[in-house]
C-alpha cells in the first residue's frame, strides 16, 4: 500500500500533460494550429482594415494634411503563456503512545512555464491606403470580440486633423 502512495507522489507531476515543457500554439480551445493561423490572419486583416478606414476618414474631411508623405508602420505582438504547477505534500504520523508526539513532513514543488511571442510587422504609405479606399465590411472575417476591440483605434486615428 505504501508503494502505491509513493508512486502516486512521483507520478502526479507527470499527469500535468507536459504543460509548459514545449512552445504553446496560438489557438482557441478547441482548435488546432490551422485555426490558430487563421485567428492571427483575422487579427492582422482587421487591424489593417481599421487603419485603412481611419486614414480614409481623415481624407474625407480634408483634401490634404501633413500626413500626405507619411507612412504607417504596424507592429503586432501576440503572446501566449502556459503555466503548470504541482505541489505535493506528505505528512507521516507513526503509531505512538499518546504522550509521544512525532511527525515527519515533506513537500516539494514542480512548475513549468512556456511563453510564445509572435511579432508581425507591416508598412504602408498613407497614399497606398488612400488608393485602397474604404475596406468592405463584408470582407472582414471576425467575431464580436475583434470588432469591439478595434473601435478605439478608429476613433483615435480619426481625430487627427491638419
Amino acid at each position: 500500500m505504501s508503494a502505491i502512495r509513493f508512486a502516486a507522489i512521483f507520478l502526479l507531476p507527470l499527469a500535468s500533460g507536459s504543460c509548459g515543457t514545449y512552445v504553446p500554439e496560438i489557438q482557441e480551445f478547441p482548435g488546432d494550429s490551422v485555426t490558430g493561423q487563421q485567428l492571427v490572419q483575422m487579427i492582422v486583416q482587421n487591424i489593417t482594415s481599421e487603419v485603412q478606414d481611419a486614414v480614409n476618414d481623415v481624407y474625407s474631411k480634408h483634401t490634404s494634411t501633413f500626413l500626405d508623405t507619411w507612412g504607417v508602420q504596424i507592429t503586432l505582438s501576440l503572446q501566449v503563456e502556459e503555466k503548470a504547477g504541482v505541489t505535493p505534500v506528505v505528512n507521516w504520523l507513526p503509531p505512538s503512545p499518546a504522550s509521544a508526539i512525532f511527525n515527519l513532513a515533506g513537500g516539494g514543488t514542480l512548475s513549468s512555464d512556456a511563453t510564445r511571442i509572435d511579432k508581425l510587422n507591416s508598412y504602408f504609405t498613407v497614399q497606398e491606403l488612400r488608393k485602397l479606399g474604404y475596406c468592405d465590411p463584408a470582407s472582414r472575417r471576425s467575431g464580436q470580440l475583434l470588432r469591439a476591440g478595434l473601435k478605439n483605434l478608429h476613433r483615435t486615428i480619426g481625430g487627427v486633423s491638419a
